[in-house]
């Protein structure tokens, strides 16, 4: 496992956000901030689940999706393909709102 970022939700528009359309999220670069974090920004219906919208999650880098989603307690997002390179999945471990990051 690698960290990637912390995921900050927020209500207050940042600098040189993207957005995901089909997620209605607007998001920065974790890359481009410090300490990694990664603010989201959440439109009115958007279909992520409660936790993500309201709690900060832990993104890292894993070799398979699968494995680490059996060891949560929760699912909250199975494995979506982000691009050609990228799928992610969300769950709660430990009360922890986990992102996991397979690269292809």
């Amino acid at each position: 496992m690698e960290f990637m970022h912390i995921g900050v939700p927020t209500q207050k528009v940042q600098p040189n956000e993207s957005y995901a359309e089909g997620m209605k999220l607007h998001l920065t670069n974790p890359d481009e901030h410090e300490m990694k974090f990664e603010y989201l920004r959440f439109e009115p219906g958007s279909w992520l689940p409660k936790p993500i919208q309201e709690q900060v999650h832990i993104a890292i880098k894993v070799d398979s999706l699968q494995d680490e989603l059996a060891k949560c307690q929760d699912r909250l997002v199975e494995p979506i393909e982000v691009d050609p390179h990228l799928s992610i999945a969300f769950g709660i471990r430990d009360g922890v709102v986990f992102e996991f990051m397979q690269m292809k």
